[in-house]
């Protein structure tokens, strides 16, 4: 009697063990489509976040393009350009135009060396430097 007590054990332990082992291997089965969901779904997520961020920057990308079209569109922009451009002038204002003098070239003959010097008269500092060291 005891050995068929002993015998029904084992055999309730080897249900039990290939019922565990049987449960252990569905819920491998179950776990890869459900890997492969997950990490899809994570790949999802990553794109949404990316191209939220994207619309953020088109956003303001936008708002930065609609101010500049209304300061284009405006009176103030529109005489700043006639002035500088078509040389406009507004009522009751008068205009200054200030030229810059060419450089004027003297030419000095130095007695007796036969050699001609020119002096260049308005010229910027740089340049004079520049003939003083180099030339």
């Amino acid at each position: 009697m005891t050995q068929d007590i002993v015998k029904k054990n084992k055999i309730n332990i080897i249900k039990h063990i290939f019922v565990f082992v049987f449960c252990l291997f569905i819920i491998f089965l179950l776990s890869i489509p459900l890997s492969k969901k997950l990490t899809k779904q994570y790949g999802v997520n990553e794109e949404i976040k990316k191209l939220e961020q994207e619309i953020a920057q088109e956003e303001a990308r936008n708002y930065e393009l609609k101010k500049m079209l209304e300061f284009l569109n405006s009176e103030e922009y529109i005489e700043q350009e006639a002035r500088t451009s078509l040389n406009y002038k507004g009522e009751g204002e008068t205009v200054l135009v200030v030229q810059d003098k060419k450089d004027e070239v003297i030419e000095k003959k130095q007695e007796g060396q036969g050699k001609d010097e020119k002096i260049v008269v308005n010229e910027n500092n740089f340049k004079k430097w520049k003939r003083y060291f180099f030339n």
